[in-house]
């Protein structure tokens, strides 16, 4: 059985804040999420875990993990551009 956790709860497990959580969203480089609803974001423990795995590196030399979001991905929500202002 999976163990969910809201968007607040899964920012604070990763130690990021909810902001750069929803921009990891948008951009689609943070961990795999579900939407419940059109203000619900849900996260599985263990897609968070799979997600941190993947981000094991072994030096600073190792190149990132995970897709590079196109450029155009940037600016898709106007509330967390005024929110960066």
């Amino acid at each position: 059985m999976p163990i969910w956790m809201r968007h607040q709860d899964a920012a604070a497990y990763l130690g990021v804040s909810v902001w750069t959580l929803a921009h990891m969203r948008v951009r689609g480089d943070g961990p795999a999420f579900y939407r419940l609803g059109p203000r619900l974001i849900a996260y599985r423990k263990e897609d968070i875990e799979t997600w941190l795995q993947s981000r094991r590196c072994s030096t600073m030399r190792d190149p990132m993990p995970g897709p590079v979001p196109p450029a155009s991905l940037e600016r898709t929500l106007p509330e967390l551009e005024e929110t960066a202002v």
